[in-house]
Order: C-alpha cells, then structure tokens, then sequence
C-alpha cells in the first residue's frame, strides 16, 4: 500500500486525524522488530512482494475496488506470532490431509503458509499440487481430484494483494470482473501407484532445489526466507 493510502486508510479507521510523523515511527519500528514488512518512501511492502511498484499499479487498476475492511478481532488475530491466515478452504484442505496422512501442526502450518504465498505470487494450481507432492504420496487419481478440488476452493478464498485483500470469490460476488473464481478442472499430474503412508517418509523442498512457487530461485533464497 502507497504511503498516502496508508494514512488514509488510517484516518478512516481511527476516524480522526494523528501525528503522521508519529505513525510513521511506530510502523518503522513494528517494521524493524517483526521483519514482516518493510516501509520505505514509496509506502509498505511485505516482504515477500518482489515487485512493488507492479503491485501498486494492480490497485490502480481496480480503482472502484476499495481495500478489504479487516475487523478488529481479526487485526489482532494476524498479530500473533507465527501467525498463518486459514479460511474455511484452507482448514478444509489442512483437515483433509490430517486425516489421510500422518502431519502435526507445525507442518500444516508450513503447508499453509507456504500456498498462501505461492497463490499471492500468482503460481499456477498445477504447482501447488506439485508442492503438496512433496510431502505427500498420491494413491489414486480419484485421491488427486479430490484433492485438486479443495486446493481450487483454496485459490478462490485466498486473499489476494492484487485484489486489495479480497478473494476472487468476494470479488465475483460483488460484481467485479477484474479476476473471477478459477474452474474446477484436472491437472495432468500423474499420481504415484501405492498406499497412503506416513509422513515420516517425505521430505520438504531442498534449501537449494528451485522454490515450489515458481520464481525460478533457490528455496532458500524465495519463499524459505
């Protein structure tokens, strides 16, 4: 978000006016202590964003689009620490894969924080099963449609930032033709012959292979950090 707009935004919140001087220190300071997000003269980014002035323009196009409205409960949710943001898709899906294959939460969180990001770095669907075959062995094709499923009711309830923090699901239901809800369809991914087997016989994504996202760079050097 450009500077200006976070004022803005700010004073309508607050619905008066503050010490932008002072905003901007505790927000430079949060910025420093957390390392989530940075804030610069052009406005504040977060860190996983490589293209910023792409991004702001993304807005510009949707001007009629205002920014999604966050409650109160839900602001101090986001501030937790380790915090990963799980619509009712993600806990579906998070849910499902609990239940065939043996994770705790420390993985569902990583596989969930993980899809956010690859979904907001615009990766295709294709790439976000590849990512799940990471961890998990496939039994059957009718497993992968079943699956492929829910990971698309995740992209469609993802909050985006080209859309201002909406999912393309809010944004049909209001009318928008920016960007509609993608279809249900099959991947030509071929699933692995064999049982559901435990966790424990899988491995993440290599610091050094290429990031599951996309971007072309190492892990470590992309979505790891």
């Amino acid at each position: 978000m450009d500077s200006s707009s976070l004022i803005e935004k700010v004073e309508g919140l607050t619905k008066e006016e503050f010490d932008v001087l002072h905003f901007l220190d505790v927000i430079t300071f949060a910025s420093d202590y957390y390392e989530q997000v940075s804030l610069n003269y052009t406005g504040l980014k977060d860190h996983r964003v490589f293209d910023q002035k792409k991004l702001i323009e993304e807005h510009k196009m949707r001007a009629s689009l205002d920014y999604y409205s966050f409650t109160k409960a839900q602001l101090l949710a986001a501030g937790q620490p380790d915090y990963v943001e799980k619509n009712h898709a993600m806990k579906d899906l998070l849910d499902f894969l609990k239940y065939y294959y043996e994770m705790n939460n420390e993985n569902l969180d990583e596989i969930a924080w993980q899809l956010v990001t690859m979904i907001n770095k615009d990766a295709q669907p294709a790439m976000a099963i590849q990512y799940l075959q990471s961890w998990i062995e496939i039994p059957s094709m009718d497993f992968l449609q079943e699956l492929t499923g829910k990971v698309m009711n995740v992209y469609n309830n993802t909050r985006l930032w080209v859309l201002k923090g909406h999912t393309p699901h809010e944004v049909s239901q209001i009318g928008q033709k920016q960007l509609q809800p993608l279809a249900k369809v099959a991947f030509p991914i071929a699933a692995k012959a064999g049982k559901v087997v435990p966790m424990s016989n899988y491995t993440k994504t290599g610091r050094n292979n290429p990031c599951p996202c996309g971007s072309g760079k190492k892990h470590k050097n992309c979505c790891l950090k």
